[in-house]
C-alpha cells in the first residue's frame, strides 16, 4: 500500500472472507440474509488480487443489474431512484415498493466514479 490508503481487501484470505463480508454488510448499514451474505463472501473470494473497494463496488452494481434483468447503464441509472427509495423507507420505517426494495438486496449507495 504505497499510497497511505487503507484497503479491507488487501488483507483478504480464505479464512478471513466471512469477516470482510460481515464488516462490509455492517458498514453499508444493509440487511441482508444469511444466503446474501454467503453471495458477498463468494463475490469477495472471486476478486483478483489487487482488487479496490471500487471494483467490489463496481461488481456489485453488476452482479445486481444482472439479477434485476438490468443492463449496467440502466441499473446506474436508476441508482438515485433505489436512493430515495431507500431514503423514504428509513425516514418512515415501510418501503412504498416493498417488491423494488427487495430487488436491491446490498442496499448499494456508494458512487464509484473515483475509481483510479
Amino acid at each position: 500500500m504505497s499510497d497511505n490508503t487503507f484497503n479491507i481487501l488487501d488483507i483478504r484470505t480464505p479464512e478471513n472472507e466471512e469477516f470482510i463480508a460481515g464488516l462490509i454488510i455492517d458498514a453499508s448499514g444493509a440487511q441482508v440474509n444469511q444466503e446474501e451474505r454467503e453471495e458477498l463472501k463468494a463475490l469477495v473470494h472471486s476478486l483478483p488480487e489487487g482488487a479496490t473497494m471500487a471494483s467490489l463496488i463496481k461488481e456489485l452494481k453488476r452482479v445486481e443489474a444482472e439479477r434485476l434483468g438490468l443492463s449496467e447503464t440502466t441499473f446506474e441509472a436508476l441508482l438515485p431512484l433505489f436512493t430515495a427509495m431507500h431514503k423514504i423507507k428509513d425516514e418512515q420505517k415501510i418501503h412504498p415498493l416493498d417488491e423494488f426494495h427487495k430487488m436491491d438486496k446490498f442496499n448499494i449507495r456508494m458512487d464509484d466514479k473515483d475509481e483510479k
